[in-house]
């Protein structure tokens, strides 16, 4: 009889851990999760301060607590979109190429936003791709609630223009 509440007082001794285990993972990641907020939400506040290299030090910061994060991944893509404009009216191909790399992660999430899709159809307007560009802004469109249209139409004029007809920037 001893030998058997012994065995169920270690069963449960070793229940009563996992169990602990799980609650405190759960409070881990949820701290976690607060941690990666932070950063983005500070990544952002850099990036609309025209502060590119301090908003990617903060969003990958973020990416590192959660690496599958779409609007983290958005905003990585952002933040080298913004640095593909250099002074001397030329493209910076590197950071063009980073950001599509982050736009297709993000697009790979379930909980992608339809915002992505409308700025990587931005950049596939850059790297003069426009049927694919329209057909992003389009995929937008579709998703119920999206509530800027404005924006994946704009693209989509833009990416149908007629060539003979350059557009002055």
């Amino acid at each position: 009889m001893k030998m058997i509440r012994r065995g169920v007082g270690i069963a449960w001794f070793l229940w009563a851990g996992i169990v602990l285990s799980l609650v405190g993972g759960c409070a881990s990641s949820g701290h976690m999760r607060t941690q990666a907020d932070d950063h983005y939400r500070l990544a952002q506040s850099y990036l609309s301060n025209a502060s590119p290299l301090l908003a990617e030090q903060e969003i990958r910061k973020a990416l590192v607590l959660r690496p599958d994060n779409a609007r983290y991944l958005e905003c990585l893509a952002l933040i080298h979109q913004v640095q593909v404009y250099q002074p001397q009216g030329t493209l910076n191909v590197t950071r063009l190429q980073l950001a599509e790399e982050a736009y297709r992660a993000a697009l790979r999430q379930v909980d992608a936003p339809p915002s992505v899709l409308v700025n990587y159809s931005t950049v596939l307007l850059l790297r003069e791709r426009p049927d694919e560009a329209i057909a992003m802004a389009q995929r937008a469109l579709q998703v119920p609630g999206y509530d800027q249209p404005a924006l994946a139409y704009t693209n989509i004029g833009i990416a149908g223009r007629d060539p003979k007809f350059p557009v002055n920037t």
